[in-house]
């Protein structure tokens, strides 16, 4: 997804990634990344995004910066014994329907 802030299309894009983001949710995503330019990185910021890691890439011998950024959308991942991670709601009730869960009381 790409706007131009010099063409007055920030509500575009900002319409854009509401659209993206409510689709996610729709199909139970628990989360959303993109790589992002320089310029588009405090957009995403706004948004909710964090950044993961800047990055490097060369496109036809120019390296460039850019940055992999995440939102979550859901605090419902499941992680078990670093083994097992659900990303959708229904991964997670799976895991919580089908195995035997032993929590630690602490």
């Amino acid at each position: 997804m790409g706007s131009s802030p010099s063409g007055g299309t920030t509500n575009v894009a900002r319409q854009l990634i509401g659209r993206v983001e409510t689709h996610a949710r729709s199909v139970q995503l628990t989360e959303l990344t993109a790589d992002v330019s320089i310029t588009a990185r405090h957009f995403f910021e706004r948004h909710g995004f964090t950044v993961e890691a800047e990055q490097h890439p060369v496109l036809d011998g120019m390296p460039l910066t850019n940055y992999k950024m995440k939102k979550k959308l859901l605090d419902s991942a499941v992680c078990l014994s670093g083994q097992l991670a659900c990303h959708t709601q229904d991964q997670a009730k799976t895991v919580r329907d089908d195995l035997p869960l032993h929590l630690d009381p602490r």
